[in-house]
């Protein structure tokens, strides 16, 4: 899932007063630490699968977490943030916010805008009942937007659940063809059980209306067709990825055809009859995003009011929104000293514990390490190394034909080939294909909410290969076209192309050809040249041949003809071309000793530049350990990954723990 269209909303409005961080004086801490046995720094899906691990096992656990609940304004109020007695009240109205409504582009200048927050590094504050959902982190050639909540990246990621690409159950998958780490299908059976577990079921989702559970959405038969035709039902946007792969077989090498995503949304047509009460099903609204209005979604943050609340309740396990944590530094008698402060007071507080799990995303946790190694905190100096973009990239394709001939041809009927792409899931299905070098590729649909159209249509209309034409671009601010379309009708001919990549080379390990975090005036910089990478170079190439497959030779209008428009900071609107990103990795990558990564294959950090000694009791446990790449939406991996680590927390702890496979 690409978030860029948010990201360019975020770039316009850093300047302004909704969007401006707040800086003010942290009070020190005086007292005593806090004492527990487990920290898990961050709720994301690392930290989902530490916590779920571990509950139950372990006296004491706290998770901090810099962010608030989000919940739907469709939905009651959790009772958790009632008027309940002060001994009884779990979090209080001021650690939960609801998601960015209406939509339509008031949604957009009015609600949006108030939940992002530009991102420079250092002491990050918010205003009660206005804690960002979305951090925009700008870096000299890319920016990268992540998720500021409770649930970590799931609050707004487009919910695939997806393996890279094996080309079969017994090989290794060819972008771990480096790693010291390589995950086998047996793990990515196990990061599904979990998912399962926790979560629910995935489903495919490429349907305008739920489908019999009996149809078998994801069989296809020897030459590629699915075995129940239901195509009739297909959303126009995953139609139309379908239609123009299968027009590109000769001109590019397709590894995978085009298949449904495994969603992780509650779908009704998959689901027994007697399952359905009190659910909210998938209503196709296209804004995954920015927060689902009927809570269709899996979301991690559910966790909380599902399985973890037992032990939520009998005090095991504690979770600590609106907790900004700064650094950790050795503590008395084999502890560590968890240095954290409260986003809307600024008042500090430490935790005491033997064990840390640092689980706050990419960017958290290495900010959080690089803080902690200049507090004296002995690490390896590749610590900031291996930073993938996972090959994010974003285009479009304009004017597209909307309308065809009939076949048999009839001078009074005409064929809807509309794609609109405010309606479906934010991502639906996909294809896998190889390019130039041997690299990997997943190209997906991506949706546009309904809250983006107008702003959307404006500046795509007005793009071309130089990038915005701004007397164009006035002109569409002045048209008075969209006061007679709906927000569908503004971008119904326009699709918009998710991809992922292998940013990497095939010939080498990661960690030689990765970006490079650096730590300098107490905020993250980052040395990653996109020039430098031959992915994106072939990926624009390979969705400029997807804008000629999308040309209908029998369309109605013979003066349309569909156009590739780049994603507008890359097409030199504002300097040099830019990546906006949403999938990072990497940045305190495995290694085999301290040497070739940040950590060890357990998730250990190692304690030195060199060797394989390790710090006992601290562990990292989300992407940022990612030797490399995946090529695909990486929370599956992400999870694989953190249930291997889980079973080397739980050898320290001498515990076992659950397996889902």
């Amino acid at each position: 899932m690409k978030l860029s269209t948010a990201a360019v909303t975020a770039a316009a409005a850093i300047e302004s007063d909704a969007c401006a961080p707040l800086f003010r004086h942290v009070e020190p801490f005086k007292g005593q630490p806090e004492p527990h046995d487990v920290v898990i720094i961050g709720s994301g899906f690392g930290a989902m699968v530490a916590a779920t691990q571990l509950a139950g096992k372990v006296n004491s656990i706290l998770m901090l977490e810099r962010g608030v609940f989000f919940t739907s304004p469709e939905r009651p109020v959790p009772p958790f943030f009632g008027n309940l007695p002060n001994d009884k009240k779990l979090w209080t109205t001021d650690d939960f916010q609801y998601w960015a409504t209406p939509d339509n582009d008031g949604g957009l200048r009015g609600e949006f805008l108030k939940l992002v927050r530009l991102h420079r590094g250092g002491d990050y504050f918010a205003d009660k009942h206005r804690v960002p959902l979305y951090n925009y982190s700008q870096f000299q050639h890319l920016d990268v937007l992540t998720a500021n909540a409770v649930g970590g990246g799931s609050a707004i990621y487009s919910n695939v659940s997806l393996q890279p690409y094996r080309p079969n159950t017994a090989a290794d998958c060819p972008v771990m063809s480096h790693w010291p780490l390589k995950l086998s299908d047996n793990d990515y059976k196990c990061a599904t059980g979990w998912m399962e577990a926790w979560r629910g079921k995935a489903a495919p989702i490429v349907t305008t209306t739920p489908v019999d559970p009996s149809w078998d959405l994801t069989k296809l038969d020897a030459i590629g067709n699915p075995t129940v035709d239901y195509s009739y039902l297909y959303l126009p946007r995953s139609k139309a990825l379908k239609r123009a792969a299968g027009r590109l077989t000769s001109t590019t090498t397709i590894l995978e055809g085009w298949k449904p995503l495994p969603l992780q949304l509650f779908e009704h047509g998959l689901t027994a009859p007697g399952a359905l009460k009190d659910q909210r099903i998938c209503e196709r609204q296209g804004r995954c995003f920015l927060g689902c209005l009927p809570g269709a979604r899996h979301t991690l943050n559910k966790i909380f009011f599902g399985g973890l609340l037992a032990f939520i309740e009998s005090a095991q396990l504690k979770l600590r929104p609106r907790s900004n944590v700064r650094s950790v530094t050795q503590g008395p008698n084999n502890t560590w000293d968890v240095r954290y402060y409260d986003v809307l007071t600024g008042n500090e507080r430490i935790v005491r514990t033997p064990t840390v799990i640092f689980a706050a995303g990419v960017l958290g946790t290495v900010e959080i390490l690089m803080r902690s190694r200049a507090a004296g905190l002995s690490l390896s100096e590749r610590l900031g190394h291996g930073f993938s973009t996972n090959g994010d990239f974003s285009g479009f394709v304009v004017d597209i034909p909307k309308a065809l001939k009939a076949n048999p041809p009839n001078p009074n009927k005409l064929v809807d080939n509309r794609v609109f792409p405010t309606k479906g899931p934010i991502n639906t299905s996909h294809v896998t294909f190889q390019v130039d070098g041997g690299r990997l590729v997943n190209v997906e649909d991506a949706g546009i909410p309904a809250m983006f159209a107008k702003a959307a249509k404006r500046i795509l209309k007005s793009t071309n290969k130089q990038g915005v034409n701004f007397f164009e671009f006035i002109a569409q601010l002045f048209s008075r076209d969209t006061e007679r379309q709906t927000e569908p009708e503004m971008v119904e001919d326009t699709f918009w192309f998710n991809c992922m990549g292998d940013d990497g080379d095939p010939q080498k390990p990661f960690r030689d050809v990765g970006g490079r975090f650096g730590f300098s005036h107490d905020k993250l910089t980052l040395d990653y040249d996109p020039k430098d990478h031959a992915v994106f170079g072939a990926v624009e190439d390979l969705l400029k041949k997807f804008a000629v497959a999308m040309d209908e030779p029998d369309k109605a209008d013979p003066s349309t003809t569909p156009r590739y428009v780049p994603f507008p900071l890359w097409s030199n609107v504002i300097g040099s071309p830019k990546l906006v990103i949403t999938h990072p990795l990497g940045g305190c990558i495995m290694g085999a000793d301290a040497t070739e990564g940040a950590v060890s294959t357990e998730g250990r950090l190692y304690s030195g530049p060199s060797g394989t000694a390790t710090h006992k009791g601290l562990f990292v446990m989300d992407g940022s350990v990612s030797p490399g790449p995946v090529a695909v939406n990486p929370s599956l991996s992400i999870v694989a990954i953190a249930l291997r680590i889980a079973d080397a927390v739980a050898a320290d702890l001498n515990m076992t723990v659950k397996k889902y496979c």
